[in-house]
């Protein structure tokens, strides 16, 4: 399998237990030396273990960027100060499976002492749109359309957010999913943590309006979302759901990763799958959605499963590395009509499984480009920190080909069939994307 990265860094941005935390100083100063050794460091690491460090950037070409951060560290710097120059580096090396976090102390120092933007946001490459507030404040209402933050416009703002985020090539769908989801978090990462946001907003571009928000605490923020917003995300596991009257079944799979399924909801995933493609070939099910949507991938096994019940050739799952072998189709694939539901948060071994999908020509996709890579991706990656301001480095440490190299523009699978929720599908609670799939 894919070590999941991100997995790792969703219990890291909220976990309240890593380090002590105890003598961390926010504005403590690291000296130029220092800082140039971290980096020194960082770059060696890089080159030594990443196995495709030069796919989107060539070799003189990150080499003068490293020159470039160098030159930057002019004065000693805080460790925050220092993140945001190596961060540069996620949109040059354009690899979703290496990234880099704030030092374990500096995470529990924040996430028990610092206050949060207290908002859950809807992004674009250049506007935010407000979809849950969970701060003290009732009267900004869902679907206010964020204009500056604390006097920085949002376009500047998400400039220089997505310019530190990581993606898989050229794709956009997986760093604005990631800001969608832990915006509080990584705007803290760039920007502090202000005790109050000065916030100009307007609604249906009417006349701007200012308001002061009070910042809080990870605590109050999930006071008042679980308060104000009780049916949260769906915590089922895999799902599956038959529309007799449609003769059509939505699977959902949240995960293909066997620790979560196992620890999160109690699943197998072979023996999950063998109960549904029972089920489906007992009721002759005409049509079949699959919901691989907000996938962060898992164990490469558990896709090649899917795809065995899903198409009725042998198939490869991949060209290069683990799970290279021809893979064969179980004795009755599912032969009906597919539909794969897909957007920036399928990725890593979902964006695999929808390329090999795709390949196959089995299925229409729907919804939004797939945060992983459809021709070739690293994986595996190793974790450590820098010797100075510790902040923490996962660096991939094996190449695997999806699909042919000379076919790889940086993409994800395309959807036939492009739907991106709006700020009105989040207030009606609709999903566009599975109605066009039920149709």
């Amino acid at each position: 399998m894919i070590r999941n990265v991100f997995i790792f860094a969703l219990l890291f941005l909220t976990a309240k237990g890593l380090g002590q935390g105890s003598n961390y100083n926010p504005d403590k100063l690291y000296s130029i030396i220092e800082l140039k050794k971290d980096l020194q460091y960082l770059k060696s690491k890089l080159e030594k273990y990443h196995p495709n460090l030069y796919l989107y950037t060539s070799k003189e070409k990150l080499e003068l960027f490293f020159d470039s951060l160098s030159s930057s560290i002019a004065k000693p710097m805080t460790d925050q100060e220092f993140y945001n120059i190596i961060t540069l580096l996620n949109s040059r090396i354009k690899d979703g499976h290496t990234m880099f976090l704030p030092s374990d102390d500096a995470t529990y120092y924040f996430n028990k002492n610092a206050k949060f933007f207290p908002f859950s946001i809807l992004a674009t490459t250049n506007s935010l749109l407000l979809n849950m507030n969970c701060s003290s404040d009732t009267s900004l209402k869902q679907g206010a359309e964020i204009v500056s933050i604390n006097g920085i416009s949002v376009t500047e703002i998400m400039n220089t957010l997505l310019e530190r985020q990581i993606r898989d090539g050229n794709n956009q769908t997986y760093p604005i999913w990631i800001l969608n989801n832990y915006f509080k978090d990584y705007y803290s990462f760039t920007y502090g943590h202000p005790t109050e946001f000065s916030l100009i907003y307007n609604y249906n571009s009417d006349q701007q309006q200012t308001i002061k928000i009070h910042a809080l605490s990870r605590d109050s923020i999930k006071y008042y979302r679980l308060s104000r917003y009780p049916t949260g995300p769906d915590q089922r596991g895999i799902t599956f759901e038959y529309v007799r009257e449609l003769n059509s079944a939505i699977l959902t799979i949240p995960s293909f990763d066997n620790n979560i399924l196992k620890s999160k909801y109690g699943q197998n995933f072979k023996k999950v799958m063998q109960n549904i493609f029972d089920t489906i070939r007992s009721d002759n099910v005409e049509h079949l959605i699959l919901d691989i949507r907000n996938n962060q991938g898992g164990d490469f096994e558990n896709g090649q499963l899917l795809i065995a019940n899903l198409i009725s050739t042998e198939f490869k799952y991949l060209l290069t590395g683990e799970a290279t072998k021809v893979q064969q189709p179980v004795a009755s694939p599912y032969k009906g009509n597919l539909y794969i539901l897909i957007n920036g948060g399928s990725f890593s071994n979902s964006g695999i499984v929808s390329s090999v999908l795709a390949a196959n020509n089995r299925g229409i996709f729907i919804g939004e480009e797939t945060g992983g890579n459809k021709n070739i991706i690293s994986g595996d990656a190793g974790n450590g920190a820098l010797p100075s301001t510790r902040i923490n480095c996962e660096i991939s440490s094996q190449k695997y080909q999806i699909q042919q190299t000379d076919k790889n523009d940086g993409h994800g699978t395309i959807p036939s069939y492009y739907v991106t929720p709006t700020i009105d599908d989040f207030k009606k609670n609709n999903d566009k994307a599975k109605e066009l799939a039920f149709g």
